[in-house]
């Protein structure tokens, strides 16, 4: 999110031409909403400037000027305000993440019913979403991407454990949150039209469809109340192969286009020259299977196969992520004059055989290796040790 802006003094009404208290949210004369920028909201909330917009709601960056505390505030738009529905889901959403209670969730400070109606006090982020990385940078690099989903992975097993299913994961919906020379944190976003697999909910019609098409699952076509954990696996299956070839899985020149190719056709291969190796090609293209049962059933499952795929190269990304490159958890000695592993060298672990990807990282020629686990090629030897 940006620089915070020193507050501005309340504008001039420009619905009377009168000049409002800085309390005073709406024109008492006419009712409409005034400019926000420098206002005071529920008496301790400095409004400093609108950081994001969407459908339903705007995101403002704000000041609780009682503890000094920047944070940002989620409010719905007036125009929406009316629609009963759409103001039970948003209540929903500030619930959803006290219930999970997780790191990996954007965390909701508190809940506020305000003249503007109900007002969502959020943890501020410093960053950006995972869509705005692939928007600047194209496809990412492969072990960044899987970090990034692994990540994501863990607070999702978290929410389905406490009983919600998100219904709309997307690269918008991964913020990267970076503080300071802490590593990156990804937190998930917008709990906006997720769903309660412990009650009934009166919000989501049975033949309503909800979500961002390029993302949405086959079932969630036939309606939004037949989701469960496997259609978030879609979804984030449906993220990696973004983030990790620069495309959608299922394109299409209108929204109809796309949800027939995901509802009767089969997501386009990611090519050998993507860079990305086979297995972990295989692994995303099973979370964008058609049949539920048919795709990994749960965000722990895939993590656990992606920690495969990726040979647990975490310690190295924060490492790598760092400012200055160093981590005070270990050294990683690296050699440069060896070949690419083949074929048949490989490390075993826990009894699992895995691919050195000597490729990724975009550092050709270049051994990774496991913490306190020698890697032993034309007689050098490579090892990741604590310090």
């Amino acid at each position: 999110m940006p620089v915070e802006p020193a507050a501005k003094s309340p504008e001039t009404c420009p619905h009377c031409g009168g000049v409002h208290d800085e309390a005073t949210l709406r024109c008492p004369a006419t009712d409409m909403v005034l400019p926000l920028a420098g206002r005071l909201l529920s008496g301790k909330f400095r409004l400093l400037s609108e950081v994001g917009r969407g459908g339903m709601g705007a995101v403002w960056l704000a000041r609780n000027i009682h503890v000094e505390r920047d944070v940002a505030l989620k409010l719905i738009l007036p125009e929406v305000l009316k629609n009963p529905e759409i103001v039970a889901r948003f209540r929903d959403e500030a619930r959803v993440a006290a219930r999970i209670g997780h790191p990996g969730i954007c965390d909701i400070l508190d809940f506020e019913l305000t003249p503007l109606g109900p007002v969502i006090v959020m943890e501020l982020l410093r960053g950006e979403n995972l869509a705005q990385r692939i928007e600047r940078e194209g496809r990412l690099p492969v072990a960044f991407a899987v970090h990034i989903i692994r990540q994501a992975l863990v607070a999702l097993e978290a929410a389905h454990r406490a009983g919600i299913i998100h219904r709309d994961l997307k690269p918008e919906n991964l913020f990267l949150h970076q503080t300071g020379a802490a590593p990156m944190v990804v937190k998930l976003m917008d709990f906006g039209i997720s769903k309660f697999t412990d009650r009934a909910s009166g919000l989501t019609a049975s033949g309503a469809i909800m979500g961002t098409p390029e993302y949405m699952a086959p079932e969630q076509i036939h309606g939004a109340a037949n989701a469960d954990a496997r259609t978030d696996i879609w979804a984030i299956g449906a993220v990696l192969y973004r983030a990790l070839t620069g495309e959608q899985p299922f394109s299409g020149q209108t929204v109809p286009e796309i949800l027939i190719g995901i509802a009767s056709g089969s997501p386009r291969p990611i090519g050998v020259d993507s860079g990305v190796p086979p297995a972990l090609a295989a692994m995303v293209l099973r979370c964008l299977r058609r049949p539920p049962a048919e795709r990994w059933q749960s965000a722990r499952e895939l993590a656990e196969e992606a920690d495969l795929r990726a040979g647990r190269w975490d310690l190295l990304l924060d490492w790598m992520l760092s400012p200055g490159g160093t981590s005070e958890a270990f050294r990683l000695f690296l050699a440069r004059d060896l070949s690419p592993v083949p074929e048949a060298d490989r490390h075993e672990r826990s009894g699992e055989e895995l691919d050195m990807p000597t490729h990724w990282f975009d550092l050709d020629e270049v051994v990774f290796v496991p913490t306190g686990q020698p890697w032993q090629k034309s007689g050098v030897t490579l090892t990741c040790e604590g310090t």
